[in-house]
């Protein structure tokens, strides 16, 4: 993750900057997602506090800190998300497809503690309330469930906005075969591509 660090000295001593600023400079320096960003440095001290170990002396902000700081609020935002009825009703689903067997298997990562926090950021529940919903209201669907033009509109319009805030999560849309025969991911129109993925 390309993130900027204090190259003069120790963080907090004459001179060098206090260290609670120089970690929110990392962090404004991150690919964090601009809400990872927000609700890091509005936590700042909090977060901070959690990744030092015990009786260490904090002395210098490394990239050490952000990750682990990306990754507890990671975890906090999966163990939400896994709250909702709609994933834990989509995740069981045999007709869900593919996309949610991918998520489902990606997300294991996330219980691991070993990944890239911009890898692996996901939205907050805050940020989904109407994808959430529409989850909701379509958790057990299966072959003969019909989905209204409104909805399908809807969803893919929210799925959409999705994710171009956390263009991370394009990884998982679905690959189909072109007219040259190989495989490729879905067009989305209005998506902006994930290079890294495309």
């Amino acid at each position: 993750m390309a993130v900027k660090q204090n190259k003069l000295g120790p963080c907090g001593t004459p001179g060098n900057p206090p260290c609670d600023a120089e970690y929110i400079d990392l962090i404004q320096g991150s690919r964090l997602p601009d809400s990872y960003k927000k609700e890091l440095i509005a936590d700042a001290e909090k977060y901070l506090k959690s990744v030092t170990k015990d009786g260490e002396p904090l002395t210098r902000i490394t990239p050490r800190h952000l990750n682990e700081s990306g990754r507890a609020l990671t975890k906090k935002r999966l163990e939400a998300l896994k709250a909702t009825n709609a994933y834990k009703k989509l995740i069981a689903n045999p007709n869900a497809g593919p996309i949610f067997k991918a998520m489902s298997s990606a997300l294991k990562k996330v219980d691991t503690g070993v990944y890239r926090p911009d890898e692996y950021a996901l939205p907050a529940l805050s940020e989904i309330p109407e994808l959430i919903k529409l989850g909701d209201k379509y958790a057990d669907f299966d072959k003969n469930t019909k989905i209204s033009f409104v909805d399908k509109a809807k969803g893919g319009y929210l799925g959409v906005q999705l994710l171009n805030r956390y263009p991370n999560l394009q990884k998982y849309i679905p690959k189909i075969r072109n007219k040259e025969g190989k495989m490729v991911r879905m067009n989305i129109p209005l998506l902006k591509k994930n290079p890294r993925y495309y």
